[in-house]
């Protein structure tokens, strides 16, 4: 009985540490490239910097170079190429707007298998244990789909994962390697090859270089004033 009641809390632990891992820090700084090898060979470069809950920068170098800077309050998008800037009044939107704007800004540069994917997860069971790394399946709601996500639960280090739809075929999969301990008892992964099942496939890698947490940040890192020169859009 006691076995059977261990096994059934387990992954729902496993699974909530792992959500809350992120959001538990006080910044995170990385530069990321990001290549597409199939079907056509692409890459992107940025400098990310995070200090929560919504202050960040992203410097992109490639393909082209972009700047998307928010101190909260403001959220400026600067081209150098076209001299333009967008800025929104983060105070003007409502709650639901605001997440949705800041949500879609940082998930330009999110990183494909650095953390479980968007999404309720319910009915999480453990499938196996081995040396500290479990596998854990779950259902996705809003997407009806089902993951099953390897996890070496010491180090809070999502090693693979699986997206499946309703018939059981593989939609994604992303498989990290490289754990390195950044700061104490904080693991992230370096490397991250994702793979999805499209008509053509689509390979994708990234690479995750100069990972600095909880470290201070200067304020003037989340600010921005575009030149003079600049054609400005107001949202």
């Amino acid at each position: 009985m006691l076995i059977a009641v261990l096994l059934a809390i387990q992954p729902v632990e496993i699974l909530a540490k792992l959500e809350a891992k992120y959001s538990r820090i006080g910044s995170l700084s990385m530069t990321v490239t990001h290549t597409i090898e199939k079907p056509v060979e692409r890459s992107e470069r940025w400098r990310y910097i995070f200090r929560s809950p919504d202050k960040f920068r992203i410097e992109m170098s490639r393909p082209e170079k972009r700047i998307l800077v928010s101190n909260g309050t403001r959220l400026w998008e600067y081209l150098p190429a076209g001299n333009a800037a967008m800025l929104t009044d983060l105070g003007k939107l409502d709650a639901a707007e605001r997440t949705r704007t800041l949500n879609a800004t940082l998930g330009r540069v999110s990183v494909k298998g650095l953390s479980l994917p968007h999404g309720t997860l319910q009915a999480p069971r453990l499938l196996a244990e081995k040396d500290g790394t479990v596998e854990v399946e779950a259902t996705v709601r809003e997407k009806k789909q089902t993951l099953r996500a390897t996890i070496d639960a010491a180090r809070l280090l999502l090693l693979k994962t699986e997206l499946m739809d309703q018939g059981g075929n593989v939609l994604t999969t992303t498989e990290a390697f490289d754990p390195e301990e950044v700061s104490r008892d904080f693991w992230i992964v370096r490397r991250i090859r994702v793979r999805t099942m499209l008509a053509p496939v689509v390979e994708e890698r990234y690479i995750l270089a100069d990972v600095e947490v909880n470290q201070d940040v200067e304020a003037e890192k989340f600010e921005f004033t575009p030149p003079e020169s600049a054609r400005v859009e107001r949202r």
